[in-house]
Formats: C-alpha cells, sequence, structure tokens
C-alpha cells in the first residue's frame, strides 16, 4: 500500500473517521467532515472551520518566511 498516493486520501481518511468515535482523537479533517455530517452541508461553517485548522500553518509559515524562501533558495548550491 502506497500511503502517498493520491487516490489513497479519501480512504485514509474515511479509516480515520470509521476508526475513531472520540472526538478529541479526531485528525482535522475527520473532525471537519464530522461537523459537516451533524450539521448537513453548511458551507460558512465548513470553510470557517477549515480556515481554522489552516490558521497555526499560514501563521508559522508568516513567521518563518524568511528563514524558509532562503533555505530553498540556497538548496543545492554544494560548498556554499
Amino acid at each position: 500500500m502506497n500511503s502517498g498516493r493520491v487516490e489513497n486520501a479519501p480512504t485514509r481518511v474515511m479509516w480515520s473517521f470509521v476508526s475513531t468515535s472520540d472526538p478529541a482523537l479526531m485528525t482535522l479533517p475527520v473532525g471537519i467532515t464530522a461537523v459537516k455530517d451533524a450539521c448537513g452541508v453548511n458551507y460558512a461553517q465548513t470553510m470557517a472551520s477549515s480556515v481554522l485548522a489552516a490558521l497555526p500553518l499560514v501563521l508559522v509559515f508568516v513567521f518563518f518566511q524568511r528563514r524558509i524562501v532562503k533555505s530553498v533558495a540556497t538548496t543545492g548550491l554544494g560548498g556554499q
């Protein structure tokens, strides 16, 4: 089983959804799916949940943007 393939992503989300019933143990995609399934398709609530889930990653990128860009720019330059 190749876990890095794109077509396996829905299977992994479904397995996490089926195997966990405690909301404290759910991953973010499973939690967003649980909110969507419990409340019906409420696009505003789903988008708000997605933004809140992505916010920590965006904040980390904003704070470390200079270091991230510098490390990506210098990748592959040997001897420097």
